[in-house]
């Protein structure tokens, strides 16, 4: 293991007593308990790499000797308010999307297409009625203002998604108040050939207000979907210093809360709190359409690599798989489990699930071919990832036990799964890394808890994990939290 001298040495000689197996199973063996408590960095210290299935750790008065000797990809100045009102400059022009053509949406039925339109003719009149009340949110502003509370956007419940990474560039866009969106390029400086980051483009706009999450569109062009209050800010070229943006309009009056693009980067999908189900745009003529499947909320959306299938979930216990080529679904009923946290896709026919009330993760495989939705189901249960209390109780992921999944992500390559932890967790503010392999099981080996992020005292927003796409070795990680952006490089083989 790569280490500094005096108090890292001496951690890193603990952390080598636990270091994992290649290729092992899903807890390595002998870490749990206290054993996996001991690899939990000490607060102060910061971990940079993984080198060799180790994770590199060094406290505060060792770091800038460390980072003389090694590449560090370096954390973006989120905090500097008067460098942030520096670049407020660029205003790129704004146009305004027509409203949505359901005419045409209804000629877009088919495999990769969008989704067939709930037009309310032809449906009972307490049918039409339902329909309206919650595509307006009628219930929740009821209660808003029964309870005294302001009428206003309804507050977001999972803010996870500022973070966005270009699909081919090292670019990363992030959200740096509520209103604008910044893109960053990583490059290395001529002078001393390190590598730093420069903001290349400032993305505001009049109706691009109170940000929720942001998607680069795939593909090597730089288009990119601003979710916020009413709709999409959907920017194109917004590398170029003309690039222009045009708003779709949201059904409802909330704002949209997450975002998924389809693999072709033909459609776009959405959610907020201000109308049931999700809209599907065609990003190309900005034209979408809705499909509304009950009264949960939507918080977490994603495309399968493949844009066969498609997964929702939201605050209930229930998820729903959609399957593209007429737009069915199944539901699964989670029971305990709490809501859905994360949705991450291995392969076309592998997903990974994470959920708020337990510790142990869901995998998913599909398979029959589409558009059927024949699937096998496994669940994966890290000592790391749960609570002493959970780990004493007879019953691992009861809901009552363990809230200590944050958030997940997957790299591309499938050989690195990350999960963010909170209370009541030892490692609350790390994040837990492992090793995996998956063909028609995952398997995963459990490589240390790492410390990216600086804990400060008070409330702060979840912490956001986002892997860059397509790198050619290794893996790099960027962590979001509060005005936090931090990067996290994994080396490992191809």
């Amino acid at each position: 293991m790569a280490s500094s001298t005096g108090a890292t040495s001496d951690y890193c000689q603990i952390l080598a007593q636990f270091s994992p197996e290649a290729g092992g199973s899903l807890a390595r063996r002998g870490c749990g308990g206290m054993a996996a408590e001991s690899q939990i960095p000490p607060l102060g210290f910061r971990t940079y790499c993984e080198r060799n299935l180790h994770l590199v750790h060094c406290p505060p008065d060792e770091a800038e000797r460390w980072l003389k000797k090694h590449e560090q990809v370096p954390d973006i100045p989120m905090s500097n308010a008067t460098w942030l009102a520096s670049l407020g400059g660029m205003t790129p022009v704004v146009e305004v999307a027509p409203p949505l053509d359901e005419e045409y949406a209804r000629g877009l039925n088919g495999h990769g297409q969008l989704p067939p339109s709930n037009d309310l003719d032809g449906q009972p009149w307490w049918q039409q009625v339902w329909s309206v009340m919650t595509s307006k949110n009628l219930f929740q502003w009821l209660w808003k203002w029964y309870s005294g509370s302001p009428l206003e956007d309804i507050p977001l419940q999972n803010p996870l998604n500022l973070i966005a990474w270009h699909s081919t560039q090292p670019v990363v866009a992030v959200g740096a108040d509520v209103d604008r969106v910044i893109l960053y390029h990583l490059a290395e400086n001529r002078s001393d050939r390190s590598l730093e980051w420069t903001s290349v483009a400032v993305l505001q706009a009049q109706l691009q207000r109170k940000l929720c999450c942001v998607a680069f569109r795939p593909g090597a062009g730089s288009d990119i979907a601003v979710g916020c209050s009413g709709g999409v800010a959907l920017w194109r070229s917004a590398l170029n210093p003309n690039s222009r943006m045009r708003f779709l309009q949201a059904p409802g009056s909330g704002p949209i809360e997450c975002l998924s693009w389809h693999p072709s980067g033909r459609l776009l999908a959405g959610a907020g709190p201000g109308a049931a189900g999700f809209t599907v745009w065609d990003a190309s003529v900005c034209v979408g359409t809705t499909i509304s499947h009950g009264m949960e909320r939507i918080l977490v959306m994603s495309w399968s690599p493949c844009g066969n299938y498609f997964v929702t979930g939201g605050p209930t216990s229930c998820f729903h798989m959609w399957e593209t080529h007429n737009w069915t679904c199944t539901q699964w009923d989670t029971k305990q489990q709490g809501s859905l946290v994360a949705a991450e896709w291995g392969s076309d026919s592998m997903l990974l699930l994470a959920f708020s009330a337990t510790s142990v993760l869901w995998a998913l495989t599909l398979v029959a071919p589409p558009p059927l939705l024949d699937t096998e189901w496994f669940e994966l249960s890290p000592k790391e990832l749960a609570s002493p209390e959970e780990s004493r109780s007879p019953i691992r992921g009861a809901m009552s036990a363990s809230k200590c999944i944050e958030s997940m992500a997957w790299d591309s390559k499938h050989r690195r799964l990350v999960v963010a932890l909170k209370q009541p967790h030892p490692a609350a503010g790390c994040i837990a890394v492992y090793d995996t392999t998956a063909t028609r099981r995952l398997n995963a080996a459990f490589l240390g808890y790492a410390r990216v992020l600086e804990v400060r005292p008070g409330t702060r927003l979840p912490t956001s994990l986002r892997f860059q796409q397509h790198r050619s070795s290794g893996a790099l990680l960027a962590v979001h939290s509060d005005d936090q952006v931090r990067f996290l490089l994994l080396q490992f083989d191809k």
